[in-house]
């Protein structure tokens, strides 16, 4: 899976660096296509004095206007009064991690969303010329389609997923709160898992959803080359190394077997399935922008009755192997230096 992150909007001239997204564990988990952002003021010019302290409940606030994201284009929103589009979106606190030099947010859905904005350095300390801008890594995928000033009025049958929330920096920054929006990532993912929660397409999924139980799992060597082989077709994990590595232990006797194994290695074997199914070769990652893989995933999860979260497939010290991991990409992908 691959676990790095990609620049999505400008970096800022007040020292944040670009906003870096990336989802939980998940083999082959893809990002959205784009993200926007923009000033929270856009959509509500004046926005409540006590903002912060939503933030840090968690709480929300009415917008009279949102924005949904698919595919192709972004799409402006009214909310009016007793319609049928909710005005209230989630306002949610940034904090400072000294680790990551970055202002990060980790969300609680389903599964998690990790948002870093990396502090940067504009410029040299040179007072004799001035600093050359940063050059900026230029997107070229989905079109960003203008804002039109008549907003769509949607019926309720049409209802969109919206994506978006209002993302508050600590008030001792003296930063704007951000309004972001993300996108629809995987083409055709319009069931919403009943036991995952997670979107995708049934009938893309490589057969049907079945009544799978985990919990009478047993290691067997060939079950983990299974897992090797399907896990081998992305991008290297350390966390997945560290989920096989405990399956060998266990295969060995030098490990008690926990729930959390037991769930992922019958995942991963289920979902091989699932990509034969689909007659994807071993070993090959299609190159379909991760649909394939979310619907195969989303499925085998509903398979078992599980819930898209990261805990429920790996254990504390791969997900802590994951998080360096990211960081690492990270620093590669947007030359951030600590």
């Amino acid at each position: 899976m691959g676990l790095g992150g990609a620049v999505l909007s400008r970096a800022t001239a007040v020292g944040i660096g670009a906003l870096f997204y990336s989802p939980a564990l998940g083999n082959g988990e893809r990002y959205p296509q784009t993200a926007l952002s923009l000033p929270g003021s856009t959509l509500m010019p004046e926005l409540p004095s006590n903002l912060n302290e939503i933030a840090a409940a968690e709480g929300t606030i009415d917008l009279p206007y949102r924005i949904y994201g698919d595919l192709s284009q972004y799409t402006l929103v009214a909310t009016p009064t007793e319609g049928s589009i909710p005005a209230e979106v989630p306002v949610r606190a940034l904090a400072f991690d000294p680790t990551t030099s970055s202002y990060s947010f980790t969300s609680n859905d389903t599964p998690p969303i990790v948002l870093s904005f990396p502090i940067i350095h504009l410029g040299s300390s040179s007072t004799t010329s001035p600093a050359e801008p940063a050059e900026v890594p230029i997107y070229t995928g989905v079109t960003l389609t203008p804002l039109l000033v008549q907003p769509e009025t949607l019926p309720a049958v049409e209802l969109p997923d919206f994506r978006d929330c209002i993302y508050c920096f600590p008030a001792e920054t003296g930063l704007p709160p951000i309004y972001v929006v993300f996108n629809s990532p995987y083409e055709g993912a319009t069931t919403r898992g009943k036991y995952s929660g997670r979107s995708f397409n049934p009938a893309k999924a490589g057969g049907p959803i079945l009544d799978l139980d985990w919990t009478s799992a047993t290691v067997t060597q060939a079950g983990i080359d299974l897992v090797k082989l399907h896990t081998g077709r992305f991008s290297p994990s350390d966390a997945n190394d560290i989920m096989i590595n405990r399956l060998e232990k266990i295969l060995r006797g030098e490990l008690a077997i926990s729930a959390v194994d037991k769930r992922f290695y019958t995942h991963e074997l289920r979902e091989l399935e699932r990509f034969r199914a689909l007659a994807v070769a071993d070993g090959v990652n299609p190159t379909d922008d991760g649909v394939i893989w979310n619907n195969t995933h989303a499925a085998t999860l509903e398979d078992y009755k599980l819930k898209d979260a990261v805990e429920s497939l790996y254990t504390p010290d791969a997900i802590e192997a994951d998080e360096k991991q990211r960081e690492k990409e990270y620093r590669q992908i947007g030359g951030i230096k600590r």
